[in-house]
């Protein structure tokens, strides 16, 4: 059985905008992705959907500082209902980016997503093989003291955290975007293995991370690997990486697995991806499974609704 942990408490979070480049856009991560995601899975055989609580601020604080958990906590209870923070001009030093606009909802969403990671991981500890997070907002934009690009709390480094009780942890960053809150927050550390293949961040989002030359620092030296790659690269070049990657994580020893899934590398998403189609994900389920690992999957990206639902059941069809 497959448990699918999610709380609806993340309608809660429902901005309109999005800053970009210089424009507003409308708002890509809506409350749909959760529930088009939902769905999908709760149709497969061998599948249960559970709903998780909302994640404590100890553990929050086990791998953010309390300047972010308590500067986005005064932030959100501090607006009404419908009014948004703006972010521009800066007022908290806690936004890495114009991305993570705060609402009256966005806190208590955040720590429900949260809450997805930890129960996810706390499914393996007790002997399952493979749970997944549907975790919104995402967070692998948020480091040890920022938040921004949709992200306001790591939900993949709290599921890699709690995953230490077992030994050595890797985090298979599959999100278009480079994850740079996660290397952030496991950067100086060799417990937490971090692999991830993104968009070249010297043409796309975050820009200033995600470069082939960051291995890692002090004792995580080693211990971070990055595979840019060019927009649209296509299935050859995508599933090359991968295998480098799963290469670098069996080299490394871990014992369990998170998975930041991000499905924006679909050819059809907004941000145009790497080419795969939504068959590709079977075949990226199936590379993971090889692992021979427990493994969590933790939701990040993807904001395409009608392909969405495609991408959940070819990937846990890959993995089962």
């Amino acid at each position: 059985m497959i448990k699918v942990f999610y709380n609806t408490t993340h309608r809660l979070h429902a901005p309109q905008d999005d800053f970009e480049d210089d424009a507003w856009y409308p708002y890509v991560e809506v409350p749909e992705r959760i529930e088009v995601s939902l769905a999908a899975l709760e149709t497969m055989e061998g599948v249960e959907l559970v709903e998780s609580g909302p994640a404590p601020k100890s553990s929050l604080l086990k791998i953010h500082d309390h300047i972010l958990v308590e500067g986005l906590e005064k932030i959100s209870r501090g607006l009404r209902k419908g009014e948004v923070y703006q972010l521009w001009p800066f007022r908290e030093r806690i936004f890495a980016d114009l991305s993570a606009p705060v609402t009256a909802g966005t806190f208590p969403a955040a720590l429900a997503s949260a809450g997805c990671a930890l129960a996810a991981a706390g499914e393996i500890l007790d002997g399952g093989k493979f749970s997944i997070a549907l975790c919104r907002p995402p967070g692998h934009h948020a480091g040890k003291a920022f938040c921004g690009g949709y992200c306001y709390f790591n939900n993949a480094a709290l599921a890699a955290q709690k995953l230490l009780a077992r030994g050595r942890v890797g985090i298979l960053d599959l999100d278009y975007h480079h994850g740079h809150g996660t290397q952030d927050i496991f950067y100086n550390r060799s417990d937490v293995v971090y692999a991830s293949l993104h968009a070249d961040p010297a043409i796309e989002y975050p820009y200033r991370w995600g470069y082939a030359h960051e291995r890692g620092g002090d004792q995580g030296e080693g211990y971070n690997l990055n595979l840019p790659l060019k927009p649209k690269c296509g299935e050859t070049q995508y599933f090359r990486a991968l295998e480098h990657a799963l290469t670098f994580l069996r080299q490394k020893s871990i014992n369990a697995l998170v998975v930041s899934l991000g499905f924006d590398t679909h050819r059809q998403d907004p941000y145009s991806g790497f080419g795969l189609a939504s068959q590709s994900f079977m075949r990226v389920g199936r590379s993971l499974v090889n692992l021979g690992l427990p493994m969590i999957a933790v939701f990040e990206g993807g904001y395409n609704l009608s392909v969405l639902g495609a991408c959940w059941r070819e990937f846990v069809l890959g993995v089962c």
